[in-house]
């Protein structure tokens, strides 16, 4: 064939497959993203340079999310960032850390003269958009992967705050605290963890931003800490707590409440709850000025109900000493009644209707038997107390912390 020829269907060919000659190729939105944002993307490390990890500068007031399993352990002179742009590495300080959702905010005196990064809405993230990870695995600072949103909701790991979204784009070792970008160039969640078996491709994971900010601006607030569950929980306003049935989460409430006993949580914010706690963790870091939707059956009706919040005490367990519990006698023994909203037992997972069966590895028959092991008990303990219950016929072992 003549080459005159054989050029131009080489040519034809490229163009009927959708391939670009050099020079006619646009650069992907992504690309654009990586380059209008990565000054802000940061190196976290120690003075020693034993730890490594990645964080982003998101206000002009010198503040940088990063994981809280980046940070652990250290102290804040110990903390160093790096930013590419800036030869040396710069001190920070650790303002904030929220152990239950894998969070640290550090500081930065002065502020960087940078511009911080745009935050975006993570919860109008929709399954199948692309993304984009910017961070520093095994070290390699700078690194950007792809992917897309895999899904919404998951739950990973010991964290106790469980509302991870899931991509397929690469996060490994380094990547923690590390931004994740939305095609706009909008950071939408902190890359956190991957999970990888034999056989398995890494499946990557990223707190969405909507949650760590919700986090931030709870501690950040003047009022102190943040709401996290060991300093404070946030609870229906009117609301008296709950009990878990066959058909789900029985709520209870007082009289002047938009809630009635025995409503059936069918849904919050339009998502599923299956345990007390999962809601309550939920609660605990939802913003306290905005209601929440409930959607509940009542009888035979369903109701949507836009019911507010309200702060419930850190001392609340002072209710029913030591655990936050109320029991009664039963045939079988001593069985749960009542479990306070934010008391060691709703954190330790202690659910109405429980049968106690022993505490502190000693056997708990008769009421008596009860009073005598809550007084051997020392209040001050940091190890937990062991309870082992029957519910629904499983016998459980719970670990509830006083402290």
């Amino acid at each position: 064939m003549n080459s005159k020829w054989l050029l131009m269907a080489c040519c034809l060919t490229a163009a009927a497959l959708g391939f670009q000659t050099e020079g006619a190729a646009e650069k992907g939105p992504l690309v654009q993203v990586f380059k209008a944002v990565s000054q802000a993307v940061v190196f976290v490390t120690d003075n020693q340079q034993k730890v490594s990890g990645s964080g982003f500068l998101f206000d002009d007031q010198g503040h940088v999310f990063t994981n809280n399993h980046v940070v652990e352990g250290l102290n804040s002179g110990e903390i160093r960032v790096l930013f590419p742009e800036v030869p040396q590495p710069i001190k920070a300080k650790i303002e904030m850390t929220y152990p239950d959702a894998d969070l640290a905010v550090l500081k930065i005196v002065p502020p960087p003269n940078l511009q911080p990064l745009r935050l975006g809405d993570s919860e109008a993230l929709e399954i199948g958009e692309s993304l984009l990870v910017i961070g520093a695995p095994i070290t390699l600072k700078q690194t950007a992967t792809s992917g897309i949103l895999s899904a919404k909701g998951r739950k990973i790991g010991s964290q106790k705050i469980q509302d991870f979204f899931q991509t397929d784009a690469a996060i490994n070792p380094g990547n923690s605290g590390g931004p994740v970008f939305n095609s706009a160039g909008e950071v939408v969640g902190i890359a956190t963890a991957k999970v990888s078996a034999p056989g398995l491709e890494g499946l990557g994971f990223f707190i969405p931003i909507n949650l760590a900010l919700n986090v931030y601006h709870r501690g950040a607030a003047p009022a102190g800490r943040a709401l996290a569950p060991k300093t404070g929980w946030l609870w229906f306003a009117g609301g008296r707590g709950c009990r878990v049935t066959p058909e789900g989460i029985v709520l209870y409430a007082e009289s002047e409440s938009a809630l009635q006993n025995g409503d059936l949580l069918l849904r919050a914010d339009g998502k599923e709850f299956s345990t007390p706690l999962d809601l309550g963790y939920y609660l605990a870091y939802h913003s306290l000025e905005t209601p929440v939707e409930l959607k509940i059956k009542r009888q035979a009706e369903v109701l949507i109900l836009q019911v507010p919040l309200q702060k419930i005490s850190s001392s609340i367990s002072s209710q029913y000493p030591p655990f936050g519990i109320q029991v009664e006698k039963v045939p079988d023994g001593i069985r749960i009644t009542e479990v306070a909203v934010g008391s060691p037992a709703f954190i330790g997972d202690l659910q109405n209707g429980d049968l106690i069966r022993q505490i502190a590895k000693r056997r708990v028959l008769t009421y008596s038997d009860y009073q005598r092991e809550i007084e051997r008990i020392d209040k001050k303990t940091t190890s937990g107390v062991e309870i082992v219950v029957i519910r629904q016929n499983r016998e459980l072992i719970k670990i509830i912390h006083l402290q």
